[in-house]
């Protein structure tokens, strides 16, 4: 019997190798089924028809349950893409990049691989963007590609996004981002365009101790991704701002200003440096973000290297 069972098995992978690989959203959402042509449309359009046929074109009523809340926040990411395009952030045709990117990625991944954080800062086209408006439109066509990113689910894309959209804001000359309720808190500060990459940081820790303190109410292999993307954008601004090095020494150490240094002859990568408390993010005796809780939650089960 069991033998007969294994031979059914490998049958099934063999002939349907869908099996072996996640489902991306639009397999699993029966996006297909939408009439909405992106190729025929500019991107604003093609979120007002997403807003007006999507529901019926699925075949998904509007009411509480998991499917109808993952086609809303569907919609929602395609707003924020829009919004982006309304702002003059990208283009139309970034947006529908973008959405591609969004649309093809993975429903979800059950469990998360551990990410060498030294690779993604060697791939990264940002980290040599020391002004914050270059470095977050640079961050915005990147993010979409982090692992971490692709395999988190519908609701933690939108979550993801909306943190990228809202530090756009701050690119703008005039830009400001007042205290506002945004996935269920209130930052208590008004931030102006100067203070983009004190905003990013802040929001971004925000979010993580926000995270960690509710855990509970949450999936916890989607938490792993939220938090991996939030300490990974966190150490790429560090990098851009050149609060701290792209690779470090195991005894380097600096002021947040970046004046002093030194090093010794054994290097480490800037996961180490992080995870340690090396640096820029050594601010005080029990300031640095590292020594937050959220943070050491990050480290403390692998999910960086």
């Amino acid at each position: 019997m069991n033998k007969a069972l294994v031979i059914i098995i490998s049958f099934l992978l063999i002939f349907n190798p869908t099996n072996l690989y996640a489902k991306s959203i639009y397999q699993k959402t029966n996006f297909h089924k939408v009439s909405c042509n992106l190729d025929n449309l500019d991107f604003n359009d093609f979120f007002m028809c997403l807003d007006n046929n999507m529901f019926n074109d699925i075949g998904i009523k509007w009411n509480k349950s998991k499917k109808t809340n993952e086609i809303k926040h569907l919609l929602y990411i395609a707003s924020t893409i829009a919004d982006a395009v309304n702002e003059n952030f990208i283009d139309n045709q970034q947006a529908k990049n973008s959405w591609l990117k969004l649309i093809n990625s993975n429903y979800k991944s059950k469990h998360i691989k551990k990410i060498e954080l030294q690779k993604i800062l060697d791939n990264s086209k940002c980290i040599d963007k020391n002004i914050f408006n270059d470095f977050i439109n640079c961050f915005y066509g990147e993010f979409r590609d982090l692992s971490f990113y692709q395999n988190a689910n519908i609701i933690n894309k939108y979550r993801i996004e909306n943190i990228i959209l809202n530090s756009l804001y701050l690119s703008k000359p005039d830009g400001v981002v007042y205290s506002y309720k945004a996935l269920g808190f209130t930052l208590p500060k008004k931030y102006e365009n100067k203070d983009g990459f004190f905003f990013f940081s802040d929001y971004l820790s925000k979010i993580g101790s926000d995270y960690f303190l509710k855990m509970s109410n949450y999936d916890k292999e989607q938490i792993k991704k939220v938090l991996t993307f939030i300490v990974v954008a966190l150490i790429l601004s560090y990098v851009a701002k050149n609060l701290l090095s792209k690779t470090a020494s195991k005894g380097s150490s600096s002021s947040a200003s970046g004046t002093t240094s030194a090093t010794s002859s054994s290097s480490t990568s800037v996961s180490t440096v992080c995870a340690s408390g090396y640096g820029v993010l050594c601010r005080g005796p029990g300031q640095g973000i590292q020594h937050t809780r959220w943070f050491k939650y990050a480290y403390s089960r692998g999910f960086l290297f």
